[in-house]
Formats: C-alpha cells, sequence, structure tokens
C-alpha cells in the first residue's frame, strides 16, 4: 500500500485492476481503457504478428484535469508520509469542530454566511470555537493547519516540486479570503437577529474536546520539529 492508493480503496473496497484502471485514466489523458492481457502476438522468428492497441471505452475526465492529476500525484508521492498524516488528522478535527458549529447556526438561522452575521454576540462560545477551525483551515501561523501544510510545503520544497508549490500557494490564498470572511461576519456585520443560540451541555463538551484535540495536535507538531 502507498499513499496513492489508500485513499481509493485499495484492500478497502477496490480491487487491484480497478486500481489500475483508475491510475490508467490519468496515464492516457482521461480516458477510461478497456482491460486488456495481451500487448502483442509474436511468431516464431520473433516478429510482430498483430499488435493490440488500447481500446478507449469513455472519456471520464479532461485532459487537463488528467494532466493536472498526474502532476499532483508525482507531488504526493515525493511528499513525506509523516508529513500527510499530520496534515490530514488536523484537517479531520478542524473539520468536525466546524461543522458541528454550522449545523447547529443551520438548525436555527440558516447554512448560509449572512446567517453567521452577529454570531459573537448571539453565542460568544460558537464563534469562539469557529475562529478557531476557520483560522486553522486558512493556515494562519502557528495553528495545527498551518504547521500541517508547513510540513507538507517542506517536503515539497525538498523534492523540488515547484509546480505543487504554486498550486498549494493559490489554493491557501483562496482558502484565506473564503474562511477569514467568515469570522469577519460573525465579529464585524450586524445580524437581523439578536435571540442566542441554545447550546446543550453534550455539543459543548464535544466542542471543547475538539479544540482540546487541535491544540494538543499543535504541541504535537512542535514537538515534532524540534525532534527533527
Amino acid at each position: 500500500l502507498t499513499i496513492t492508493r489508500m485513499p481509493m480503496g485499495q484492500s478497502i473496497a477496490a480491487t487491484p485492476l480497478q486500481m489500475h484502471m483508475a491510475m490508467g485514466v490519468v496515464a492516457s489523458g482521461g480516458y477510461l481503457l478497456r482491460p486488456q492481457v495481451i500487448q502483442q502476438i509474436s511468431d516464431a522468428s520473433g516478429e510482430v504478428v498483430y499488435r493490440y492497441s488500447g481500446v478507449a471505452k469513455q472519456r471520464v475526465i479532461t485532459a487537463a484535469t488528467a494532466r493536472t492529476m498526474s502532476r499532483l500525484l508525482i507531488g504526493v508521492v515525493s511528499l513525506a508520509g509523516s508529513a500527510v498524516a499530520f496534515y490530514l488528522v488536523a484537517y479531520l478535527l478542524m473539520t468536525m469542530l466546524s461543522f458541528a458549529v454550522l449545523i447547529i447556526v443551520a438548525q436555527h438561522t440558516g447554512e448560509e454566511i449572512a446567517d453567521f452575521n452577529g454570531l459573537a454576540k448571539r453565542s460568544p462560545f460558537l464563534s469562539f470555537a469557529l475562529v478557531i477551525a476557520m483560522a486553522s483551515l486558512a493556515g494562519v501561523p502557528f495553528t495545527a493547519g498551518f504547521l500541517g501544510k508547513f510540513f507538507i510545503f517542506d517536503a515539497a520544497i525538498r523534492q523540488h516540486q515547484t509546480t505543487l508549490i504554486v498550486i498549494g500557494v493559490v489554493t491557501v490564498a483562496c482558502g484565506f479570503y473564503y474562511y477569514l470572511k467568515v469570522v469577519r461576519a460573525m465579529y464585524w456585520e450586524k445580524s437581523a437577529t439578536t435571540g442566542a443560540i441554545p447550546l446543550s451541555g453534550l455539543s459543548r463538551i464535544t466542542m471543547i474536546a475538539l479544540i482540546g484535540g487541535i491544540i494538543g495536535w499543535v504541541a504535537s507538531l512542535i514537538m515534532h520539529t524540534d525532534a527533527q
């Protein structure tokens, strides 16, 4: 198993043949090819009598997407496994915390960004929890997300993956705009409603545990850095 195969389900829900077909789509420029075992037929003298060419069943992705995925897969293969693992765990904790807040807010006001206007006054705890999640997802310095991205970029730089680094910087910049837009709505925009959002004890404990997990993960990332 490798880091490129595990997310696609090998040994979980995909057979080796399905894995090769999926990777073949990227290698063939976006076409799903019919599996074949024989490449060519040769006679006794070794001369090729018949050569089988790949049969495209259908186009699955565009050629541009296939090229992009091939470059990204090269970058993924070159990354250190520990860096990816650190980032995945941090991303899981951040996403769980943000979705926990989103579900509660959506039940009372809605799930659009405008529904988060003035959340800091209506529910200081929810807004604080979401700030931690959004800041970390955006990659604000010294958050779990920042350190996870740092390790990944560091591994990419060591492998001279310039294209991957450029793509990563662009996506991080886009993430800053989106995630901090939610923070701006919570603390600087006025809300149409002034009623407080009720929060159960179980929800509060769950969010505190997630916040603690994020902080603990930051500490483990820093310890990992010191160890190296």
